[in-house]
């Protein structure tokens, strides 16, 4: 039981940090698609 401690974490970071790059990735584009599609 002590062995899939481990695993079980390094998965939720994996998870925690892919989900944060996707989250950081929409909010760059958003912003950049904001700025560009604005009336100079």
């Amino acid at each position: 039981m002590q062995r899939s401690a481990p695993w079980g974490h390094r998965i939720l970071w994996f998870v925690a940090l892919w989900c944060l790059g996707v989250l950081a990735t929409g909010a760059v584009a958003f912003a950049i698609r904001l700025w560009l599609y604005q009336p100079h």
